[in-house]
């Protein structure tokens, strides 16, 4: 291995070191966010269903998951990657002796690091969720419909999700970067198709990742999906002053 891979990979192990150490702000904000969205999980926000028998009795049954807790931590990975990319926190790297390139990689990997933990405690989340439901409200039986096996793949499932929100993130911050333009154009441009093709777009997604039932083909669509994402934000961040 050359000196210059070298050097290259040692500062970007220091970078993402660094923004371990540095970013503690960002992971508090996700364990807060997932205890909010916990609270409101075991007490309001539960999926409701009704059956009708002909003995003439209803049973209604209140089903408790990490749905919730999931959609907030996607929300956080969004909004998190896309303040990563400001200029505030781009010129803490150039602390150390790094290019733009090697900034980058480090950003990226950081990234990914906490998306997928923060994929990893909302899935173990609908524990908590289950335990605060079967305190708080009268006539609960909890049940465990799958085994470790599955729960694994879950939890896996729930870090690529966020992967994917914390990459769309990721581009569309180092987008607005590269011209300030784009702070206007992309909401306008999101709003927009979700106004008009909203449900189009939604079905796609969902045919696409969520009803993938082989997870090793699931697992290929979201990594290949990272790979292109974060790959056009490495292009775009090419444009960009070595500092601004």
């Amino acid at each position: 291995m050359s000196s210059n891979a070298v050097n290259r990979t040692t500062a970007i192990g220091r970078l993402f070191t660094f923004k371990c150490r540095a970013f503690t702000e960002i992971l508090s904000a996700l364990l807060l966010l997932q205890l909010f969205a916990v609270l409101l999980s075991s007490t309001i926000f539960s999926t409701v269903t009704t059956s009708t028998f002909q003995e003439g009795f209803d049973v209604t049954m209140d089903t408790y998951s990490s749905d919730f807790v999931i959609v907030f931590t996607m929300l956080w990975g969004f909004l998190c990657s896309l303040n990563i990319t400001t200029k505030a926190y781009r010129e803490d790297d150039f602390l150390f002796v790094t290019n733009r390139f090697t900034s980058h990689v480090a950003t990226i990997l950081f990234l990914c690091a906490v998306s997928a933990a923060g994929g990893v405690t909302a899935a173990l989340s609908g524990f908590l969720i289950r335990v605060l439901a079967y305190y708080i409200h009268d006539n609960v039986i909890l049940s465990t419909a799958f085994g470790p096996g599955l729960f694994l793949m879950g939890a896996a499932a729930a870090a690529g999700y966020v992967l994917l929100s914390t990459a769309a993130g990721y581009l569309a911050g180092i987008i607005i970067q590269w011209h300030r333009a784009f702070k206007l154009l992309i909401p306008a441009v999101v709003i927009g198709l979700m106004s008009l093709r909203g449900a189009d777009i939604a079905e796609q997604f969902r045919s696409f990742f969520y009803l993938e039932s082989f997870f090793p083909m699931f697992a290929v669509k979201v990594l290949g999906m990272l790979v292109l994402v974060f790959g056009a934000g490495l292009l775009f961040a090419k444009r960009l002053e070595v500092r601004q």
